[in-house]
């Protein structure tokens, strides 16, 4: 229920079946529920869980990360990347940012 200390173990993935998120092999994400710590449809889906319950949930973007934004997908020619790296589909990457930051892309 809304404020219980809730450790959930997930899997996000695409609506085509891509993974892109999951703690597999982590430690469960801890939060508390309904404390909008979480995406807000990952935090209402578990509202009401009993403990070991398994759920699958479809969340629109609107209640995860919103819609996708043109504006910030690039693409990387392959030149720009270490010749050594051989990147798959849905791999991963670190980038350094003007001030020297790392993000992942």
């Amino acid at each position: 229920k809304t404020n219980d200390q809730v450790k959930v173990h997930y899997t996000g993935r695409l609506t085509d079946g891509q993974v892109f998120d999951s703690s597999e092999g982590r430690e469960p994400i801890a939060f508390t529920a309904g404390a909008g710590q979480m995406i807000k449809g990952f935090d209402d889906a578990v509202i009401g869980m009993e403990l070991n319950e398994k759920k699958t949930i479809n969340i629109p973007a609107a209640e995860a990360y919103g819609p996708v934004n043109e504006q910030l997908v690039h693409t990387v020619d392959r030149t720009q990347l270490p010749a050594d790296m051989n990147p798959q589909v849905g791999e991963r990457l670190m980038a350094g940012g003007p001030e020297g930051q790392e993000m992942q892309v």
